[in-house]
């Protein structure tokens, strides 16, 4: 399976495995923080398993008591800084942008 691009689960299914609001993860994925992909059919998946894995980081942060704007903030900063997309989602060996940030 192709975690980036195959469709999985129903923004339904995730906010029930990741105990999250759907409406939450609906703005989530409308405001692009987290990724989707158009439904083959109608009611059908449109999160791939690393948007998956993106809302589950961005409910750590949520956890951690960031505000919406700080949660928005950080994915964009972490997909701008890494210039990748999924950011949020693939491990990296170049930790450089962290630590020059925790100064």
């Amino acid at each position: 399976m192709e975690i980036y691009e195959e469709p999985m689960v129903s923004i339904r299914e995730a906010a029930q495995y990741l105990s999250i609001p759907e409406s939450t993860l609906g703005a989530w994925k409308q405001n692009r923080s987290i990724h989707s992909v158009p439904a083959k059919r109608q009611g059908w998946p449109t999160l791939p398993f690393a948007a998956v894995v993106e809302a589950f980081v961005l409910r750590a942060l949520r956890n951690l008591h960031f505000t919406r704007r700080q949660i928005l903030d950080a994915a964009e900063g972490i997909r701008r800084d890494f210039n990748d997309d999924f950011g949020l989602v693939r491990p990296t060996s170049d930790m450089t942008v962290l630590r020059s940030s925790s100064k």
